[in-house]
């Protein structure tokens, strides 16, 4: 009976928690363009923000996405950065990071 009222004593996920697990999950999402053609990756998402010529044959395309939602205590904004990079030989995304998502 204790272990069962232990189990019910344990405290609901914070905030910054529930973020993380969020931004976690949204990074994951993000892997299924990992070897997909740019130009797919441009079809669903429109043409990047800005595209930089990185090292080593690659380049950076970044999408960037700003908004408002309504918060605890009035409209907070929000901004997302989506910075993929691309193997300019092949090219085809080889990976991502994700920024305030």
């Amino acid at each position: 009976m204790a272990m069962m009222l232990a189990g019910c004593a344990t405290a609901p996920p914070t905030q910054a928690q529930i973020d993380a697990r969020r931004q976690a999950d949204f990074d994951r999402s993000l892997d299924k363009w990992h070897g997909a053609d740019v130009r797919e990756l441009n079809a669903k998402l429109g043409a990047p923000n800005t595209r930089t010529r990185a090292a080593n044959n690659t380049s950076i395309h970044e999408y960037v996405r700003t908004g408002q939602l309504r918060g605890p205590v009035g409209m907070v904004t929000f901004k997302c950065v989506v910075r993929y990079t691309v193997d300019d030989r092949s090219a085809r995304v080889i990976g991502h990071r994700i920024e305030g998502c």
